[in-house]
């Protein structure tokens, strides 16, 4: 079905990579959407105001390294990337060990783009 094919090429061309900045330039890219089992998007209107919110839950592979990278660099920024742009940069406060994160703050429509897609794709 080219439709099928068209969304599937849709997919594969947006990049996300979770980013972990070591200081003196040393950066490691820690996860990329490879690692994202489930991502959900949702749109909500509340207090008239609409509020564009995602959330993912990781691989098994994806969880273990997010609770490892996250436990040992609290008080770091982790920056989120998609399609080469950095999307946002929350602190991280604490270990996520169960493997799912909510992100609301979004910057930008492309990385909200990106998640619908990946949302209506076989991940993983």
């Amino acid at each position: 079905d080219d439709a099928t094919e068209d969304e599937a090429q849709d997919v594969r061309e947006h990049t996300i990579e979770f980013v972990l900045d070591y200081g003196m330039e040393n950066e490691k890219v820690i996860l990329t959407k490879e690692d994202i089992k489930v991502a959900e998007a949702i749109v909500s209107d509340s207090n008239f105001t609409r509020e564009y919110i995602v959330q993912l839950q990781f691989t098994e592979r994806g969880t273990k390294i997010f609770a490892e990278e996250t436990a040992s660099n609290i008080g770091k920024k982790i920056t989120i990337v998609c399609d080469g742009e950095v999307i946002l940069e929350p602190t991280i406060n604490a270990t996520v060990e169960n493997g799912v994160i909510w992100i609301n703050d979004f910057h930008s429509k492309t990385f909200l783009s990106a998640f619908l897609f990946l949302q209506n794709s076989s991940l993983g």
